[in-house]
């Protein structure tokens, strides 16, 4: 009995302690909802434009694409890209007008000023104004020096530079017999590459045409003294040996056309008809009339190439592979 009331004290006593320790219930907890951002639509998103500023340093200036800069940028300037490909490296650079007196002293400013050296290869942007003036539109003249013992000079003449977008300068042949020529390339949209090598042979009489024309007259003549010498040789003494009338052989290689020509530009002045270089022969032939005869040859460098010969000038043009015909050269 004592036993038992000892065990529920003790099992009073544990009641009590644990329910002054028991477990309180829990604070009830507040749920937190998940917030969602929403993605925006592109469609509707706005890029700011930017600033004047800005614009301004987005865009890349032409000078930012060539390191050799000549000539002033104006509103009124044309420019051209003038590369290299004489072999040699050039130290000064001239442009000027074509004169219409022929005066090859007033060269105007040289325009490197020692800024820098154009070597082989190498190319430069040329700011240049327009020329003015009917006898000298659309002509120039260029001229280089070129950074050697000689401080050789090289003349590039009758260039329809405002027609140009690209001039490279080269040169045909080694030591003292090359000739200084140009090739280019319109603005016309068309990459063919026009040269002036043909018209710079006829300016200092070293044509093509010209030695063919001197080689067929050589042949002639060879085969007519062997004709008179085969005949003098065969022939019976009392015969006359035949012999070739060379005044008449050589009435036949002149072009008819060109001498007894019923053209309308007969009389036209030559600087005239230079003013129409860079454009289409129909322009130059609406203003001076058609020419005498014309030929149109396959050059080599050129590509198909058209002779219109007038009674006292010729007129050079180059065809197009979409048959524009444009003229380049006058002698």
């Amino acid at each position: 009995m004592k036993k038992r009331m000892i065990s529920l004290i003790w099992l009073c006593a544990a009641m009590l302690t644990l329910s002054s320790c028991g477990l309180k219930s829990a604070s009830p907890v507040t749920p937190v909802e998940p917030t969602y951002t929403p993605t925006p639509d592109p469609a509707l998103l706005i890029t700011p434009e930017p600033t004047q500023g800005e614009l301004l340093e987005m865009q890349a200036s032409p000078e930012s694409e060539y390191k050799n800069v000549v000539g002033t940028n104006t509103p009124t300037a044309l420019s051209v890209i003038v590369e290299n490909r004489i072999g040699t490296p050039v130290e000064d650079f001239y442009l000027r007008y074509t004169p219409d007196d022929d005066d090859d002293e007033d060269w105007g400013n040289e325009l490197i000023t020692n800024s820098f050296r154009l070597d082989n290869g190498d190319k430069m942007l040329c700011y240049y104004e327009k020329s003015t003036g009917s006898g000298s539109a659309n002509r120039y003249d260029l001229r280089v020096n070129l950074a050697n013992e000689d401080n050789e000079e090289l003349y590039f003449r009758y260039i329809p530079l405002e027609s140009i977008s690209r001039i490279t300068l080269r040169m045909d042949g080694t030591g003292y017999d090359a000739l200084p020529y140009a090739t280019y390339v319109n603005t016309n949209g068309s990459n063919a590459e026009i040269s002036t090598l043909e018209e710079v042979k006829r300016r200092v009489g070293l044509s093509d045409d010209d030695e063919s024309d001197e080689s067929e007259m050589d042949e002639e003549e060879e085969d007519g003294q062997e004709e008179y010498l085969e005949e003098e040789e065969y022939e019976e003494p009392e015969e006359e040996p035949e012999y070739i009338d060379e005044t008449e052989e050589e009435e036949e290689l002149v072009d008819p056309g060109i001498i007894e020509g019923n053209s309308n530009a007969s009389n036209a002045d030559m600087d005239t008809a230079r003013s129409y270089i860079g454009q289409s022969v129909d322009a130059l032939e609406g203003a001076l009339g058609a020419s005498n005869s014309v030929d149109y040859v396959d050059e080599p460098e050129l590509g198909e190439t058209g002779y219109h010969y007038y009674n006292s000038y010729t007129v050079m043009t180059s065809v197009d592979e979409n048959g524009n015909e444009i003229v380049v050269s006058i002698w």
